[in-house]
């Protein structure tokens, strides 16, 4: 190849590594936006999973409150209240 034609394809190679990059960079930030996305998620997740589990160990304390105020109940039986 004689160096004028390299000469003339140079600039054309130039814009079309430019337009590479710009894609390769437009990909980028659509991909660093959608893992902002992914990590605010996993962050509401984490949140909400905690609410959950705070709500179920409540849960827990009640059900078992009422389980020993059912026992006893039935191990005091009415007699208890006969006097």
């Amino acid at each position: 190849m004689s160096p004028r034609s390299t000469r003339a394809s140079s600039p054309h190679a130039h814009e079309e590594a430019r337009a590479v990059a710009r894609a390769a960079w437009e990909r980028l930030r659509t991909a660093r936006r959608a893992l902002e996305r992914a990590q605010d998620a996993a962050v509401a997740a984490e949140a909400d999973w905690r609410d959950a589990r705070d709500r179920l160990r409540a849960l827990e304390r009640v059900l078992t409150a009422a389980s020993a105020a059912n026992h006893q109940a039935k191990t005091e039986g009415p007699h208890a209240y006969a006097d």
